[in-house]
């Protein structure tokens, strides 16, 4: 009985250190950006003070699973250019 009892608690120790699975793409985005070294903000001061201009949105997305800001910015010349910086790295 004790065997069984023992046997019965390691698997459910075991079971609650195996981390769930997300089970939706707005969970897995959620994790992505957890993870991330870069915040939206960082990113967009990045671009700010590379570029220059007015920082008009910051949209997180993946590209080749990585995490990627895609920064969009009015430059002082009045063109609207796109910019993506790697949230890990921080490289545009």
């Amino acid at each position: 009985m004790k065997l069984v009892l023992r046997t019965f608690i390691l698997a459910i120790s075991l079971a609650m250190l195996v981390p769930l699975a997300p089970t939706s793409a707005a969970e897995r985005d959620h994790i992505i950006l957890a993870q991330a070294a870069l915040t939206a903000e960082d990113a967009a001061e990045l671009v700010r003070a590379r570029v220059g201009g007015r920082v008009l949105s910051v949209k997180p997305i993946q590209s080749d699973g990585r995490l990627v800001y895609r920064v969009k910015v009015l430059t002082r010349k009045g063109a609207v250019r796109i910019f993506y910086v790697d949230a890990s790295t921080g490289d545009m």
